[in-house]
This record gives C-alpha cells, structure tokens and sequence, in this order.
C-alpha cells in the first residue's frame, strides 16, 4: 500500500487536536502526520508522544496556504486533509488509498459521511457525496471534508491558490 500524509490546520483547534491526532495515529497503516499550527500556540501531548511533523505560522494563514504548507513537507504518495473536528472510522485511509492504489487514472478518492452530533456519538444522519470529474469539481467541491489525492497531482497542476 501507499504512503498517506495527513495535514492538520490546528488553528482555534485546542478542544479538538489531542483527539484528532490520537484519530489519525490509531489508523492502519499509520499516516505521516504533519501540523500546521500557529507559532507559541498550545503545545500537544499527543505531538510529544508520537513522531508528528509541526510546521509553525507566525500568523493564522488561509487553508490553502496552511495545507500548501503541509504539502511542501510531505513524503506520502497520498495526502489527506484532516480537519481537526472530523474523526475517520478505524481503516478509513487505508479505504480511501487502496481506491487509489488499484486505479492509476483516479487521482482523487473520498467517501460518504457520517454526522454526529458529538465527537464519538451515534450518527444521526449520513451524507452521500456525488461522483464526478474534474469538470464538475470545477463548479464545486462535491468530495466532502477528507479527501485523500495524489501527491503528484501537485507536479501537474500546482499547489492550491492560497489566497482562497
């Protein structure tokens, strides 16, 4: 299997990021992990414990340009964005990078969400996110909120516009 490379923008995150990265660390195979993080922000246990990346920002910059950030230091074949609300169900990456591994012409994989009203609480309702191509990602983000690509596509089409 492919590598995974998880960024984090830990910005106003501190009731959130010792559960996302204990998320992120649980899964199989491991993500490399790469925080990108306001410079004298709250320091993370979890970060102390286990090998993560912290990229420091002496501002709070756009998400683009915190993920950019993120994707300039990353190793992983695949990248995944890995918002500090969300939680993956356990072999969630692994899902999402065999879909890449076993179709070379799909450059982006991502899947259905559930909703809780608590982090760890029963889903209340599901959303189904529709399939398209890049034609239709041009209208709109219809991936939700943890993709996972290819790193190359960034060789290809650069990084994200990081003023957005």
């Amino acid at each position: 299997m492919s590598t995974v490379t998880a960024i984090v923008s830990a910005y106003y995150a501190e009731e959130y990021i010792e559960g996302r990265l204990l998320n992120l660390i649980e899964q199989e195979p491991r993500p490399e992990i790469v925080v990108v993080c306001q410079a004298n922000s709250v320091e993370y246990t979890t970060a102390k414990q286990h090998p993560v990346s912290i990229i420091t920002t002496p501002d709070i910059p756009t998400i683009y340009h915190a993920w950019n950030l993120g994707i300039e230091q990353a190793h992983g074949d695949y990248i995944t964005n890995a918002n500090s609300d969300d939680r993956l169900y356990p072999g969630a990456l692994a899902e999402l990078a065999k879909v890449l591994d076993k179709n070379e012409d799909v450059g982006i994989s991502y899947s259905w969400v559930d909703i809780v009203e608590t982090i760890g609480g029963d889903p209340v309702s599901r959303f189904q996110w529709s399939e398209g191509g890049f034609d239709k990602l041009m209208g709109g983000c219809f991936m939700g909120p943890f993709p996972m690509w290819r790193k190359s596509l960034h060789d290809e089409y650069g990084l994200f516009d990081g003023t957005l």
